[in-house]
């Protein structure tokens, strides 16, 4: 049985985010309880200066590692609770965009080149910034226990209290972490989750909801400002800031392609990897194209599911129509190709699974019921 499923399940994406937001009120409220304690010690303390050290540091130090998160936790009440209000128009917001305002109250606001490839990373400063708080919030402790046992009743009533208030800090800090970990950890639901460890290629799961197109209210718009001339290679990056109805500039080596399957057949991709024949080579009737049209179909449309791959390109032959993307007809004794490439419709075929260096999986939004892009906003 897992972890942190009981008395309440936090592997369940709506009560996992419910959680939060309780603790997090939780820890707002039981500040406040602990800054009145501090003032009223260095209120004290003024009758008795030669003890005020303590005070005085428990102050900063209190100040330090939750007044960020205190003040950011009321603004990301505030953008929810009047999310309508304040940015009924994207063109034109109140005093600024609804994604800065929201990675401000998430403390995600910082430029890191890093996040580019690994926009994982955003998150994973949060929860940075919320582990060196709470190591703040014990040293504080720790001053708060010396001086209530060297200058006893002085800081006595902080030092029980935030003895207690650690707890619910520390039970914040794992629903934080486990929010990050199932989100890059995404898996099928259980009627198609994996039976047994996935191939090495396969990076993970991402849930169609956090892409690119899912978010951009525009089809066919990138949120990565380079657009056409990012250089990044990364396919978590592809997913999430662009759109997979847009090609991006051609490379001799390496390209960002798409395959679209359907769930069951892409959840078994991710286990045992492409299918090959007899020779070891990729299947004729697996083939990849730079951009995903758009399905007219709505049925199709919930049934498909796309993998972004990263294909070594090798030694590419162009063909002027798809009846040529057979490597039977073109292989010749002295120069094997290894990428075949339609100038008309711009299907890829490559002849070794080991061309395809790595993938991700974008699952339809309902194959894991109760997943919400909102839960993660400003974290992404």
């Amino acid at each position: 049985m897992k972890l942190l499923q009981k008395p309440i399940n936090c592997y369940h994406h709506h009560t996992r985010y419910k959680a939060l937001i309780s603790l997090h009120i939780i820890d707002a409220f039981t500040f406040i309880i602990r800054f009145i304690l501090v003032c009223v010690d260095l209120s004290n303390s003024q009758e008795q200066p030669s003890n005020v050290a303590y005070p005085v540091i428990i102050f900063f130090l209190e100040l330090m590692s939750t007044l960020p998160f205190f003040i950011s936790n009321i603004l990301y009440c505030v953008l929810c609770c009047f999310n309508k209000e304040l940015f009924n128009d994207e063109n034109q917001p109140i005093c600024c965009h609804r994604r800065t305002a929201f990675h401000v109250a998430t403390l995600t606001c910082f430029s890191c080149e890093c996040y580019r490839d690994h926009p994982q990373g955003m998150q994973l400063t949060r929860i940075s910034i919320l582990m060196f708080c709470f190591m703040i919030r014990f040293i504080a402790f720790v001053l708060g226990a010396s001086c209530a046992t060297t200058f006893n009743p002085r800081c006595v009533p902080y030092a029980v209290i935030s003895s207690f208030t650690l707890v619910p800090s520390l039970l914040t800090l794992i629903v934080e972490w486990l929010h990050f970990h199932l989100l890059w950890n995404f898996q099928p639901d259980a009627g198609n989750s994996l039976t047994k460890r996935p191939d090495r290629s396969h990076l993970r799961f991402i849930p169609d909801k956090l892409s690119n197109d899912q978010r951009h209210r525009h089809w066919g718009v990138s949120l990565c400002k380079n657009d056409k001339e990012c250089g990044s290679n990364s396919l978590n990056h592809t997913i999430l800031y662009h759109s997979i109805g847009t090609a991006r500039v051609k490379n001799d080596k390496t390209t960002i392609a798409y395959h679209v399957t359907t769930t069951e057949l892409a959840v078994g991709i991710a286990q045992n990897g492409f299918p090959v024949n007899n020779y070891r080579q990729l299947n004729p009737d697996i083939y990849f194209t730079r951009i995903v049209e758009r399905s007219n179909n709505a049925d199709a449309a919930n049934l498909e599911a796309i993998i972004c791959v990263r294909l070594s390109l090798g030694h590419v032959l162009e063909v002027d129509n798809d009846n040529e993307l057979a490597f039977d007809m073109h292989s010749t004794p002295i120069h094997l190709i290894q990428t075949l490439e339609c100038r008309t419709s711009g299907k890829i075929k490559v002849r070794f699974p080991g061309q395809i260096e790595n993938w991700v999986i974008v699952l339809p939004t309902g194959v894991n019921e109760g997943f919400d892009l909102s839960y993660y906003e400003g974290c992404i």
